[in-house]
């Protein structure tokens, strides 16, 4: 993407070489779609967006925009579907537009500006963290906690809604479900819902490692998730650096959902150790962020591995300073 405008490349010809030239795939900025709404033609330029994700299928094309300012200004939540055409949220007003499905107002009086959101893998639902309330109340209550508590959209329709009850962690999303690390009655636990039942969370583990302590933090990847989401889930996990005295600590970790491949709900299984520092300069080094491949079989993520790699812009390897200027890496696991 380049600001508003979606771009494609062509490689059925490729052999090689010079990569072929892209051409315009959709633009947000067109009528029906970012120029239905008022508040965007106060202003009608992007001058910050979300991350660009796509469901699944390949068939539907999502990010959110903002026209005042950076991360967090923002209110406009746009989707683009093949065939169907755009809707966009507009979070601040409350309000759907769009060339397909249910447009008008919420349901909710909720009003907020965005952080971040993405797609669910089907493409039915897109997930948007909310920055400041705009609204007497957000998430039902007067001073919202917005870290990693997403509004759901069902986009064919103009529903917003959000989970009640261990909602907070770190999250990813599969085709019908949501799962997040609540932590709720343990270190380590995470909580599965189905989109359409936001309020009815179940815990999903039974069994941990002996000796878990604080700090303890996991991120997550569904890339490889199939269409009733029972495939396992892949995390990496931080303590900080200097906890490492159980097991799953910084570790690439598999978890396994409900009905999943005949394995009990809640298993958790040790793929490998990650060797970060947990304390790097760089975000994704630091927190060995990752994501799991399509087909399930490799998880890559970034690592300082132990300040081992040398200093940034340098060749020599013996030695860095720890969260100062040790260089990461990019390092594939293979999962099984």
């Amino acid at each position: 993407m380049s600001s508003t405008k979606i771009y494609k490349y062509d490689f059925t010809a490729y052999s090689g070489g010079s990569l072929p030239s892209p051409s315009l795939f959709f633009d947000f900025n067109s009528s029906g779609c970012l120029q239905a709404d008022p508040n965007w033609n106060a202003n009608p330029r992007a001058t910050t967006r979300t991350i660009f994700t796509i469901s699944t299928d390949g068939q539907n094309f999502s990010t959110g925009f903002s026209n005042a300012g950076g991360q967090g200004t923002g209110f406009f939540s746009a989707i683009y579907k093949i065939g169907s055409g755009c809707r966009v949220f507009d979070t601040k007003s409350g309000t759907v537009h769009g060339q397909w499905g249910f447009t008008g107002a919420i349901p909710i009086g909720d009003r907020f500006t965005m952080h971040e959101q993405t797609i669910g893998k089907s493409g039915d639902y897109v997930l948007i963290e909310g920055t400041a309330c705009l609204s007497s109340t957000c998430l039902g209550s007067s001073a919202p906690n917005f870290s990693n508590t997403p509004y759901f959209w069902k986009v064919s329709s103009t529903n917003v809604n959000f989970a009640s009850g261990a909602r907070s962690g770190h999250y990813t999303e599969g085709h019908r479900h949501w799962m997040n690390n609540c932590q709720c009655n343990h270190l380590g636990q995470d909580a599965f819902r189905l989109f359409t039942s936001l309020n009815k969370p179940a815990l999903l583990i039974l069994n941990f490692p002996p000796g878990m302590t604080v700090p303890f933090d996991q991120h997550f990847s569904w890339n490889n998730v199939d269409a009733n989401d029972t495939y396992p889930f892949v995390s990496s996990s931080w303590t900080g650096g200097s906890n490492l005295t159980f097991a799953w600590a910084n570790e690439i970790l598999g978890t396994f959902p409900p009905n999943s491949l005949g394995i009990a709900t809640g298993t958790v299984k040790r793929f490998a150790h990650s060797f970060i520092t947990g304390r790097s300069q760089t975000f994704d080094t630091q927190w060995a962020i990752g994501q799991v491949s399509r087909d399930g079989k490799f998880f890559v993520f970034s690592s300082d591995w132990l300040g081992t790699l040398g200093a940034v812009g340098s060749s020599n390897l013996a030695s860095c300073t720890i969260g100062s200027n040790c260089r990461g890496d990019v390092f594939i696991v293979e999962l099984r």
